[in-house]
C-alpha cells in the first residue's frame, strides 16, 4: 500500500459527510483503502468485487457507464471508473451530490497515474495467445509447395486393338475406327438447320390477363347477369299488370 495514495483518499473526507472511501482493480481486488476499522479487507473485497460485476454487466450490454451510485437505506456508495479500476465513497443519503461529484473527479485524476503499479496483470490463459504477438516466440517451418501434375491423357483405341473393359474384365477386340473411351464411334448426326424466321408473319401470341383485368371482367360479368335479372323481372311483373287490367 501506498501512504501517497491512502493520503490522497483522505482527501475526500473533506466534503461533509463522507464515512470513507477506497479503490478496487478491475477485478475487483483491494488496492487501497481509508474507511472506518468497522470495515476490514474481507468486507472491501466482496463489495469490490460487486463493483466490478455490475460494471461489467453494463459494459456487457454495450454501456459504458462512468459513475454508478449504489443507494441503501441508511447510506450510499458512490462509485467511478478509473483506467484500471473503481473509486468507492461510501455516504450517507444526505449527502451534497455535486459536491463529492466533484471531489470525486479530482481525485480520480491523481490517483490514475499511481493506481497502475499496484495492478496486477492477469494471467495468460492457455492457448489463449495468438501466433505472432508482441512476446510471443514461434518457430514456422518451411511448408513445400505441392509439385503440379500433368494430366492423364485418356487413351484412344485404334482398330484392331485388344480392349479390356475395367467392369467385367473381359476382352474384346476393337476393330471400329479409332474412339476414345465414353464416346460413341460412327458419323455425327447434326440436327437439322432450323429456317430463318420470317419477318411477314406475326408471331402468334397468348393474351395474358392480369389480376386487374380479371377481376374487372368478373365484375362486369355480375353486373349483367344482374341487369338481366332485372329487366326479366320487370316484364314479368308488366305481364300480370296487363292480364289484371283485360280481366277488369
Amino acid at each position: 500500500m501506498s501512504s501517497n495514495l491512502s493520503a490522497v483518499l483522505y482527501s475526500i473526507r473533506d466534503v461533509e459527510g463522507v464515512y470513507g472511501s477506497f479503490v478496487v482493480s478491475s477485478q475487483g481486488t483491494l488496492i487501497e483503502r481509508d474507511m472506518p476499522a468497522v470495515f476490514d479487507g474481507t468486507v472491501l473485497e466482496q463489495a469490490g468485487v460487486r463493483v466490478a460485476s455490475i460494471y461489467e454487466t453494463f459494459d456487457s450490454v454495450g454501456n459504458d457507464i462512468k459513475t454508478c451510485m449504489l443507494r441503501f437505506k441508511e447510506h450510499k456508495l458512490y462509485t467511478r471508473r478509473l483506467e484500471k479500476g473503481y473509486l468507492c465513497v461510501l455516504s450517507p443519503l444526505s449527502i451534497n451530490m455535486p459536491t463529492l461529484r466533484m471531489a470525486v473527479n479530482l481525485v480520480a485524476r491523481r490517483i490514475n497515474p499511481s493506481i497502475a503499479r499496484f495492478v496486477e496483470p492477469s494471467p495468460k490463459k492457455p492457448g489463449s495467445s495468438l501466433p505472432g504477438s508482441v512476446g510471443d516466440s514461434m518457430e514456422y517451418a518451411a511448408v513445400p509447395e505441392p509439385t503440379p501434375t500433368a494430366p492423364v491423357p485418356t487413351p484412344m483405341h485404334a482398330a484392331g486393338t485388344a480392349v479390356q473393359d475395367h467392369h467385367s474384365g473381359q476382352i474384346t477386340q476393337h476393330t471400329g475406327p479409332i474412339t476414345q473411351p465414353g464416346y460413341q464411334s460412327g458419323p455425327i448426326v447434326q440436327p437439322p438447320p432450323q429456317p430463318p424466321p420470317n419477318p411477314n408473319v406475326a408471331t402468334p401470341r397468348v393474351a395474358t390477363a392480369t389480376p386487374q383485368q380479371m377481376r374487372a371482367a368478373t365484375a362486369n360479368k355480375q353486373s349483367r347477369k344482374l341487369v338481366k335479372q332485372r329487366v326479366t323481372k320487370r316484364r314479368s311483373v308488366q305481364r300480370i299488370y296487363r292480364g289484371q287490367k283485360i280481366k277488369e
